[in-house]
C-alpha cells in the first residue's frame, strides 16, 4: 500500500475553523485585508487629532460673563454705549452751565448791564430833576449818574422800582463810593426808599443799577435839592 501524508485540515479531527473567510491570494496563501481611511474597519480621526471609530468633538468652555468674567454680560453690550452717551451728555450740560455763570459772573465784575426794551426819560429842574426807566429784560450791572450841576450838593432822593419777575436793585451812592441805601425789589409789587444823598465835585447824583433775571420793569428816581 502507498504512503499516505496526512496533514492537519480546517474542521478535521477538531481543527478550529474562522468564522470569516479570509481572502485569497496568489499560490493559495491566505493576504491581510487592506485597510485605510475611509475603508470599512478603519478608525475615524477625529476634527481634534484623535482617533477613535466616530468620536464626538468635545466642546470648548466658553468665556465667562458677568462680574469676574473676561466679557461683559450680552444684555449689557447695549446698555453701555448708552450710559457712556448720558454720561457724556450730563458733562456737556454741566460744562454749558459752568460757562453761564461764569458769563454772569464776567458781567458783574465788568459793570455791565444788558438791557433789552429800554426807554428812558430825564427832566431838570432848578429845584433838582428825575429819571424815568422801563424795560423789558436787564441782566448784569451798571453805574449811572443824574447831572444837576450843583457841585457837592445835599439832594433827598426817592426811588421807586417795579419787576413782574427776577431781581432789581437800585443802589444811592456817595461821592466816596460808599452806599447810601438800596432799594430791592418783589416780584409783582412796587417798593418806594428815600435817603439823603450828597453829589460829586461835578454836580451829579451817582446810582448803581443791579438785575438778576429781571422781566418787566422799571425804576424812577426823583431829586430834590
Amino acid at each position: 500500500m502507498a504512503d499516505m501524508n496526512i496533514g492537519p485540515r480546517s474542521g478535521v479531527w477538531g481543527n478550529q475553523v474562522s468564522p470569516y473567510p479570509h481572502p485569497v491570494g496568489e499560490c493559495g496563501r491566505a493576504q491581510p485585508a487592506r485597510r485605510g481611511l475611509g475603508q470599512p474597519g478603519c478608525p475615524i480621526r477625529s476634527p481634534a487629532g484623535r482617533v477613535g471609530a466616530g468620536a464626538a468633538r468635545a466642546p470648548r468652555p466658553r468665556p465667562r460673563e458677568g462680574l469676574g468674567g473676561r466679557s461683559p454680560p450680552k444684555n449689557n453690550r447695549m446698555f453701555i454705549p448708552l450710559a457712556r452717551g448720558a454720561a457724556a451728555w450730563m458733562a456737556e450740560g454741566r460744562m454749558a452751565r459752568q460757562w453761564l455763570l461764569l458769563l454772569a459772573a464776567t458781567l458783574l465784575l465788568a459793570g455791565c448791564l444788558q438791557i433789552s426794551g429800554e426807554a428812558t426819560t430825564i427832566a431838570l429842574g432848578p429845584d433838582g430833576g428825575n429819571v424815568s426807566t422801563s424795560f423789558v429784560g436787564a441782566e448784569g450791572s451798571a453805574e449811572r449818574t443824574l447831572t444837576l450841576d450843583r457841585p457837592g450838593v445835599v439832594a433827598q432822593v426817592i426811588v421807586m422800582i417795579e419787576v413782574r419777575s427776577g431781581d432789581l436793585e437800585v443802589s444811592l451812592l456817595q461821592p466816596d463810593g460808599s452806599v447810601a441805601f438800596v432799594t430791592a425789589s418783589r416780584p409783582g409789587a412796587q417798593v418806594t426808599r428815600s435817603g439823603v444823598v450828597r453829589a460829586d465835585e461835578a454836580g451829579r447824583i451817582r446810582y448803581r443799577v443791579s438785575a438778576r433775571g429781571a422781566r418787566d420793569g422799571a425804576f424812577q428816581l426823583f431829586v430834590q435839592v
